[in-house]
C-alpha cells in the first residue's frame, strides 16, 4: 500500500477488532458501563441532560456529573429507539467481584445475561451496540489522529507514526474500553485533537484560523472529559514557548514590540473559543451544585468516597503499577487479568521505551519546532499521571482507562523510545515486534480472556459426568439434585483455597434465583470456609436453567489462616432463596430428610508444618497411633464426680480407618465405674484423617458412676475398630505387650460423698 493506505487498513483493523469485543463483550461488563449508558439513554428520551441529586432518579447515578459531549452524540443516535425494555436486561451478580486470578472464570461476571442479548439486537439492546459503536469510531478517531500527531511533530519519519499510531490501536485494553458506552476512548480522540492543532500552531505558525480550531478543539475536549480542562494552560504555556525566541540563540528579544501584544490576543481568541464551546457547561454546575467542575456528586455516588488514612509512596508505587498493567490489559471492572507473564512483559517494554526515549533526547538533532513538540507531549503526560497520582491519593482509582486523555502521547513516545535503539538498521523492527505483539494479544483476548469468562457452563448429558464423581445423589425441596462433587485436593491448610466442583441437575422448572452455598467446619463447628455463589460460577442463575439439565460447576472456598489443624472439616453444600433466606430441605437419595445443610463430604485440614518429634512415645498401638503422653488432671473425686485427663496422640502410619477411643475408669475388683467412648476430638479429626506426624490434644471427661464404692480406681485407655470391637494391640516403650491392650494412666481415689 502507497499514501495513506496503511492508516487505512489499521483504521480498518481497529474498527473490525472494537466490533468484536463489543458483541464478545456482554452488556454492562465494561466499567461503569450501565451508568454510562443511564446518561445516553436519558439524553436520548428526555432530550435534556440530567441534574444531581443526592438520591438521583436517574441510572446515571456518579456519571450524570460527567461533561456531556459524548452523551450527547450517542443520546442523539440512538434516539429513535424504544428503550422501554431495559429495566428487564439489569439483573446484579450479587457474587461479582471476587479478586482476579489469570485463568480463573469465578464470578467475574457483573450482571446475570440472558438471551435478550442475543442477535438480532432489538429496543435497549440495540441501543447499547449503537452507542458502542460511537465509542469505536470515537476510538478509531485516537488512533488516526495518533498518526497525525506524530507526522506532524516528526515528518521526517513516516514510520513513527503508523508504529505509534499501531500502538495505540492494538491496545487490548484501549479496545476493551472503546468496546463499551463510555467517555474515556473519547477523550483520548480529543486530547489527540488538541495536541495536533497545538503541534500545527508550534511548526507552522499561529494563524487565525489554526487558533479558532485549537480554541474549538479545547472546547470539545472540556465538554468531554473533566481532565482534559488541562490541556488549556499547557496550550497557552506551548503556545507562549514557540512564540517567544530565545533571544541567545535567535536574537529576539523580550521587549513589547517584539509582539507580546500579539500572544495576548491569540491566549484571548483561544480562552473566548474555548470559554464559548464549553463555558456553559461549567456555568450550569456552578448554578445548580455551587461547584464548577460538579465532583461533589459523583465522588458521593461512585461509593468510593475518600480516602481516610494518609496516600503513602509506597502506596502511589504500587498503584501506579497497577495503573500501567491496567492501562493495556485487564478486562471486566478491572477482575480479568491476563498471565502474569504478560504483566512483566509490559513493565519491561516501559522500561525498553524509556531508555530508548533517553537516548533520544540527548542524542538526536532536532529542530526547534520538534523539540518544543516533544516537550508538550512529555508535559502532558507528566500532568496526566501527576493528576491520576492526586486523584489516587483523595479515592481508590488506579484504573489505567484514566490515563486515556494522555494515551495518543504515550503511544509517540513509546514508539520514539523503540526506534531510537542502536544499531539504527535493526531499531524499526523492535518497534514493529511490538506492534505485532500488542496486535496478537488484541486478538486473541477475545477468545482467551473475555468470552470464556462471561460463557455459561456447557450442559452435561449424563455420559459426559465424569467417571470418577464422588456421587451424594442429595435432592434439594424437589428442584434442585447434586449428583456428586470433586475436590482438587486430599488435604489443605489453614490460609489455602479449596477448589470444589459440583455437579447439579435441575429437577423442575424455577422461577427464583437460588443461591448455592458451601460452607467449611472444623473442630467444634468452627466456621472456617465460605462461599456463596449462583451457579455457573455466576453466569446461570437457576431460573435460567430447563429441567433436567446438568452442569459442573467450581468454586473456590478459601479456609481461613485462623482454622485450628489438624482437622476433618465438614463440607455443607445447600441452596437458598436470597431474598428470603429461606433454604430449600435437603433428603438423602431413600427421600429421608437430613436437613438444609447436609454435609456431603470431608476433607484433612493439615497443621502449617508437621511438628518434630523429639522423644520415643510411651505407647503404640497397632504401630499406627501412639499415645505420646498423658495427664490425669483428676486424682481424687467423689461418686458422679468428674474425672479428667488429657491425652496426646501422635500418627505413625496412616491408619486408614476411623478408630474410637476409649477411657475407663476401673474399680479394685476390675468392675468397670464409669467410661467415655468416642473418636479422638469427638469426630472432628478421625484418626482415618490422620497422616504420619500428625499430633492430637485430646481432653476427655469421664463420668464416675453414682453408686461407685470408696477405694481406689484404675484410669485404663485404648483405641478399638468400631465395625467389630476388636482393640488395637498396645505396647509399652519397653517393647511389653500390656493386657488386654489396655494403657494404664494412673489412679483415682474415690471418697465417700
Amino acid at each position: 500500500m502507497t499514501g495513506h493506505g496503511p492508516l487505512i487498513a489499521l483504521l480498518a483493523a481497529f474498527v473490525a477488532l472494537g466490533v468484536l469485543y463489543s458483541v464478545v463483550t456482554p452488556l454492562f461488563e465494561t466499567p461503569d458501563e450501565i451508568w454510562h449508558f443511564g446518561f445516553v439513554r436519558y439524553v436520548a428520551e428526555h432530550r435534556a441532560l440530567p441534574v444531581q441529586s443526592a438520591l438521583p432518579d436517574h441510572r446515571a447515578r456518579q456519571e450524570a456529573s460527567q461533561p456531556p459531549l459524548y452523551y450527547l452524540v450517542a443520546g442523539a443516535a440512538t434516539a429513535w429507539i424504544d428503550m422501554t425494555d431495559f429495566d428487564d436486561l439489569v439483573r446484579l451478580n450479587p457474587y461479582g467481584g471476587y479478586p482476579p486470578l489469570p485463568g480463573d472464570r469465578d464470578n467475574r461476571s457483573a450482571f446475570v445475561h440472558t438471551d435478550r442479548e442475543a442477535f438480532p439486537w432489538h429496543g435497549a439492546t440495540l441501543a447499547i451496540h449503537i452507542a458502542r459503536l460511537v465509542t469505536v469510531l470515537f476510538g478509531a478517531a485516537a488512533v488516526g489522529l495518533t498518526y497525525a500527531l506524530a507526522r506532524e511533530l516528526f515528518p521526517a519519519r513516516p514510520g513513527l507514526a503508523l508504529g505509534a499510531a499501531a500502538l495505540l490501536s492494538f491496545n487490548p485494553q484501549f479496545l476493551f474500553m472503546a468496546s463499551g458506552v463510555g467517555n474515556d476512548v473519547p477523550s483520548a480522540a480529543f486530547a489527540a485533537l488538541v495536541l495536533f492543532w497545538l503541534a500545527r500552531i508550534v511548526r507552522r505558525g499561529a494563524s487565525t484560523r489554526r487558533l479558532a480550531l485549537l480554541g474549538f478543539s479545547l472546547g470539545l475536549a472540556a465538554l468531554t472529559k473533566v481532565s482534559l480542562l488541562a490541556l488549556l494552560p499547557l496550550a497557552l504555556l506551548a503556545m507562549t514557548k514557540s512564540q517567544i525566541p530565545n533571544p541567545k540563540k535567535e536574537g529576539g528579544s523580550w521587549s513589547l514590540g517584539f509582539g507580546i501584544w500579539d500572544l495576548g490576543v491569540h491566549w484571548l481568541w483561544v480562552i473566548g473559543i474555548w470559554a464559548l464551546i464549553a463555558g456553559w457547561w461549567y456555568a450550569r454546575n456552578w448554578l445548580l451544585y455551587g461547584d464548577w467542575l460538579g465532583m461533589q456528586f459523583q465522588v458521593q455516588l461512585s461509593g468510593s468516597g475518600f480516602r481516610q488514612m494518609p496516600y503513602s509512596p509506597d502506596e502511589a508505587l504500587r498503584d501506579l503499577h497497577q495503573t500501567w498493567v491496567t492501562f493495556w490489559l485487564t478486562f471486566g471492572f478491572e477482575n480479568l487479568a491476563a498471565s502474569p507473564l504478560v504483566s512483566i512483559g509490559l513493565v519491561v517494554g516501559l522500561a525498553f521505551a524509556l531508555i530508548g526515549l533517553g537516548r533520544f533526547v540527548t542524542r538526536e538533532s532536532l529542530d526547534r519546532p520538534a523539540r518544543a513538540g516533544l516537550l508538550v507531549l512529555g508535559a502532558w503526560v507528566v500532568l496526566m499521571v501527576g493528576a491520576l497520582v492526586r486523584w489516587m491519593a483523595l479515592t481508590e482509582a488506579a484504573y489505567g482507562r484514566l490515563l486515556f486523555p494522555a494515551a495518543p502521547a504515550i503511544a509517540i513516545l513509546m514508539a520514539l523510545g523503540l526506534v531510537s535503539w542502536p544499531p539504527r538498521r535493526v531499531a524499526p523492527g523492535i518497534l514493529a515486534a511490538a506492534d505485532t505483539g500488542l496486535a496478537a494479544l488484541a486478538l486473541l483476548a477475545p477468545f482467551l480472556w473475555i468470552g470464556p469468562v462471561y460463557s455459561p457452563p456447557p450442559v452435561l448429558t449424563e455420559a459426559q459426568i465424569p467417571a470418577n464423581l464422588n456421587r451424594v445423589d442429595v435432592h434439594y425441596g424437589g428442584r434442585m439434585r447434586l449428583l456428586g462433587y470433586q475436590l482438587d485436593r486430599d488435604a489443605v491448610r489453614p490460609g489455602d483455597m479449596l477448589r470444589v466442583t459440583l455437579v447439579w441437575q435441575s429437577l423442575a422448572t424455577l422461577d427464583e434465583d437460588y443461591t448455592i452455598f458451601i460452607h467449611l467446619f472444623g473442630r467444634n463447628h468452627q466456621p472456617v470456609g465460605q462461599r456463596d455463589s449462583y451457579p455457573g460460577t455466576g453466569t446461570y442463575p437457576t431460573s435460567l436453567w430447563r429441567p433436567g439439565q446438568i452442569i459442573a460447576d467450581m468454586y473456590r472456598v478459601p479456609v481461613s489462616e485462623a482454622a485450628i489443624a489438624p482437622a476433618a472439616l465438614r463440607i455443607e453444600v445447600g441452596l437458598y432463596d436470597r431474598k428470603s433466606g429461606w433454604q430449600l430441605p435437603a433428603t438423602d437419595p431413600r427421600g429421608v430428610a437430613i436437613g438444609t445443610s447436609p454435609v456431603i463430604a470431608r476433607v484433612r485440614l493439615a497443621p502449617a508444618r508437621v511438628p518434630a518429634v523429639v522423644s520415643v512415645p510411651q505407647f503404640t498401638l497397632g504401630d499406627v497411633i501412639a499415645l505420646e503422653d498423658f495427664d490425669l488432671q483428676t486424682h481424687e473425686a467423689c461418686p458422679g464426680g468428674i474425672i479428667r485427663v488429657s491425652l496426646d496422640w501422635r500418627a505413625l502410619a496412616s491408619p486408614g480407618k476411623d478408630y474410637t477411643a476409649f477411657v475407663h475408669l476401673v474399680d479394685a475388683q476390675g468392675k468397670l465405674r464409669g467410661q467415655a467412648d468416642r473418636p479422638p476430638l469427638g469426630d472432628d479429626f478421625p484418626t482415618s484423617f490422620w497422616a504420619p506426624g500428625d499430633q492430637v490434644h485430646d481432653v476427655w471427661e469421664i463420668t464416675l458412676a453414682h453408686d461407685a464404692p470408696p477405694g481406689d480406681y484404675r484410669i485404663l485407655a485404648g483405641l478399638y475398630d468400631p465395625a467389630t470391637g476388636e482393640r488395637l494391640p498396645a505396647v509399652a516403650a519397653g517393647g511389653a505387650h500390656l493386657p488386654e491392650d489396655q494403657i494404664p494412666l494412673g489412679m483415682v481415689t474415690v471418697r465417700a460423698p
